[in-house]
């Protein structure tokens, strides 16, 4: 994997968390103009080899601006990404919506995701996930200053506070299986309040409000280092984090544990299960040992060493994280019965 040295970034990044406060005046979004067609075209034929020739996004006084046709979108229970800050936009062809099949949001043909990744305000890596036909194509912009360029093999960078790791487009494949292509956006996701026009609303209302999807989500996801219950918070941060995998038809589909969020405890196959695969590893026996988070594998999985830690892909512990989880099971007293 080549390691790429960063230039220092020249340009603030157009992050927010909130609405306006008399402490923060700036506005997170506007609503989009669905009828404009500024940067859709770009992703109809081989993609740009840099993000500017998109026309998505432009620098303005300083700020990365996305396109007006770009629909911003914040999802309830972010993924751990190296403690790097994210900002999500979603590109509709005029007249387009997203729809469900098999409970499961699918895009239409020719719809486009961007992630953008920055941590400690230096922009790294503008992800790309293109809906074609049948398929979704996944790529990433690494960026250098300014300037984002195409990458699909993946790469090593090296930042101000330390390395990164840009994900090939077969790396990507990984997680965005052919039955879930899409992670964050989902019913649970959505469902959470977004700051668009300088009020807070709800994601999904607006959604309907705007015409391009119309979804209820039975088991909304919550923030795990906001508000909610410690289950809800320890389960949410699981399924974020590992249930992309950990789940039937994903990538560890030959590891019976299911981390999905409305699983129930004992339909996790976690609470007093052994490990299938752990010989030849400090692993604790047991997935999930009730009261006992030093004896549970689903903590030291979060904390070990690179090897053998989840998830795979990161090159970093989350702190935060595994708090959560150890309290978490720490407070278990008995595991439930199954179904």
């Amino acid at each position: 994997m080549p390691k790429i040295a960063r230039a220092a970034a020249t340009f603030g990044w157009l992050f927010c968390s909130g609405c306006p406060t008399p402490e923060d005046p700036a506005a997170c979004f506007t609503s989009p103009d669905l009828d404009a067609a500024s940067c859709i075209e770009a992703f109809s034929g081989e993609l740009p080899e840099e993000l500017a020739a998109t026309g998505c996004f432009s620098l303005s006084e300083g700020l990365l601006e996305p396109a007006p046709e770009l629909i911003p979108y914040d999802v309830a229970a972010p993924l751990f990404s190296d403690s790097a800050d994210k900002q999500r936009f979603l590109m509709l062809p005029t007249g387009s919506a997203v729809t469900e099949s098999n409970d499961q949001l699918a895009l239409p043909d020719g719809a486009v995701l961007f992630k953008h990744f920055a941590r400690a305000g230096v922009p790294i890596e503008t992800r790309v996930i293109r809906r074609e036909g049948l398929e979704h194509r996944y790529v990433t912009y690494v960026w250098d200053g300014a300037v984002a360029e195409l990458n699909t093999t993946g790469a090593r960078v090296v930042l101000p506070d330390g390395a990164w790791a840009v994900p090939s487009s077969a790396d990507c494949s990984y997680c965005h299986g052919a039955d879930q292509p899409l992670l964050g956006v989902s019913r649970a996701q959505l469902t959470r309040s977004i700051c668009v026009d300088g009020e807070q609303v709800e994601q999904l209302d607006l959604w309907r409000t705007w015409g391009i999807g119309d979804f209820v989500s039975d088991h909304p996801l919550v923030d795990p280092q906001g508000e909610g219950t410690l289950d809800e918070r320890a389960r949410s941060y699981l399924h974020t984090n590992c249930a992309h995998c950990h789940r039937p038809a994903g990538w560890a589909v030959d590891i019976d544990m299911d981390l999905r969020f409305e699983q129930s405890l004992a339909d996790t196959r976690t609470c007093d299960t052994p490990n299938q695969y752990f010989a030849g590893t400090s692993s604790p026996a047991l997935r999930l040992s009730p009261g006992s988070p030093d004896d549970s594998s689903l903590v030291w999985r979060l904390s070990t060493d690179a090897e053998q830690r989840m998830a795979p892909f990161g090159l970093h512990t989350d702190p935060d994280g595994i708090a959560l989880i150890t309290e978490w099971i720490a407070s278990i007293e008995a595991c439930p019965q199954a179904r």
